[in-house]
């Protein structure tokens, strides 16, 4: 059981730890992958599934621990990602989709509190055509800020489920995953074009109160 708040920004070389696990329906799954400078949004590190390859009908799960939220007014989840759509030959793009999901239940039953998909999950602007290298973060604008208010006020035991859901399209990452801000803090947070998050990089992680 970990307290929020709490930020994993994935720089622990061993991650997933701390009861964080994934799941999936293909021979790929979410994995730590190191990044540039240039290309980073917190730290040196973030979670991939390298969808390029054509999974298209994979699922792809990310489960963290479960969280003590018992301490925290207003309760968020927010993160941080990347991705681009694969657009074909006659210019339809691929409809892959993120969800994020709760459980009180130590996983027993799931809630979406969010999710998108197709052209409105990419983070690049136009997709990338059939014939484009793999997609890796250009830079701080290729990455998009998520945060969700949770009606969650006052609950011990939550748990969060990142799914992805192939559709062919290419590489998506995640990072910077933050559970507990007040709408208030997270709402600085999110209109800040640049952050910082202190130690970067963490040796294993980072508390954010």
């Amino acid at each position: 059981m970990l307290k929020a708040p709490w930020f994993e920004d994935i720089e622990f070389k061993d991650f997933p730890y701390y009861g964080w696990s994934v799941n999936s329906t293909s021979f790929d799954n979410w994995q730590r992958v190191a990044l540039s400078t240039t290309s980073s949004i917190s730290g040196q590190h973030a979670m991939t599934i390298f969808n390029s390859a054509g999974n298209a009908g994979a699922r792809y799960q990310l489960i963290s621990p479960s969280f003590d939220l018992s301490n925290i007014a207003n309760p968020v989840i927010s993160f941080m990602y990347a991705f681009a759509q694969r657009v074909g030959a006659g210019g339809q793009g691929t409809n892959d989709q993120l969800i994020v999901y709760t459980s009180e239940d130590c996983g027993q039953t799931w809630r979406s509190q969010w999710s998108d998909n197709g052209s409105d999950l990419q983070t690049t602007g136009s997709g990338t055509s059939t014939s484009n290298l793999p997609f890796v973060p250009a830079s701080s604008a290729s990455w998009r800020l998520v945060s969700r208010g949770l009606n969650l006020t006052n609950k011990s035991n939550v748990r969060f489920r990142f799914e992805f859901r192939s559709a062919g399209g290419n590489n998506i990452y995640l990072d910077a995953i933050n559970v507990g801000f007040t709408l208030a803090n997270n709402n600085a947070f999110e209109n800040s074009a640049n952050f910082n998050v202190y130690p970067n990089p963490a040796s294993s992680f980072a508390t954010v109160s």
